[in-house]
């Protein structure tokens, strides 16, 4: 690669990494605000939620026993 190339590069991802850190601080302070909105009771997904949830690819306890649950019930 050539000397100019890698600095622009390094520029360009510090960037993106910069915008997602935003982001991603925005969606905390979007999500706590929701929550204090919220009743402090369970709140039930239903099963379109609870797909939409799972394509995500998030990997989280519940997450896996709603994954093997949908197995069983195709």
């Amino acid at each position: 690669m050539s000397n100019w190339f890698s600095p622009l590069l390094f520029l360009l991802a510090a960037s993106a990494e910069e915008d997602l850190r935003r982001q991603i601080e925005f969606f905390k302070a979007e999500n706590e605000m929701l929550l204090a909105r919220v009743p402090k009771k369970r709140i039930f997904l239903s099963n379109d939620e609870r797909e939409r949830l799972l394509k995500l690819r998030v990997v989280e306890p519940v997450y896996c026993v709603w994954l093997a649950a949908s197995r069983l019930y195709r």
